[in-house]
This record gives C-alpha cells, structure tokens and sequence, in this order.
C-alpha cells in the first residue's frame, strides 16, 4: 500500500472511531487511560468518577468496538493510536 492509500485509510479510521465513540471525549479518554495500563480504580480516582462508571464505559467500548475481551481492546487501542502520552 502506497503513502497516499495508508494516510487516507488511517483517516478514514480515526473517523469511524470517533463515529463509533459518538465524538465523545470522555470514552476516547477512558480508553486512552486502558491502553496505558490504568486499572479502573486508577481511572476512577484521576478522572473523579465512580469505579462503576469506569467499568460500564470499558464494557461499552469493548461493544461498540467489537473487542471480545481487554487484551484485544488494549491492543486495538494501540493499534489505533490511543496509547502514549500523545494520544
């Protein structure tokens, strides 16, 4: 695959990303949180939400992004660039 076609195909990714998460921030940082290794009490206590709430939003995600369990969610994470500081 050429520059050109893998630039496009990585922005045509971001954007059915975003679609899937509904454009909503706080579930992009959730699973920027995931795919750094945060545990949800960790989430939880940084974000000030509930360990429930951090726990629903994981479930969610793993749904909507079709991820069976948390290592394929952690490794679509990466994969889609939301791990690193620079997510």
């Amino acid at each position: 695959m050429n520059q050109d076609n893998q630039e496009k195909l990585s922005i045509w990714k971001t954007w059915l990303i975003k679609k899937l998460l509904n454009n909503d921030s706080s579930k992009e940082e959730i699973l920027n949180l995931i795919a750094n290794g945060k545990t949800s009490k960790e989430i939880s206590e940084a974000l000030f939400i509930a360990k429930t709430t951090v726990d629903t939003h994981r479930k969610n995600l793993m749904n909507k992004l079709n991820q069976k369990n948390i290592a394929s969610l952690v490794k679509y994470a990466v994969e889609n660039g939301y791990a690193g500081e620079n997510f």
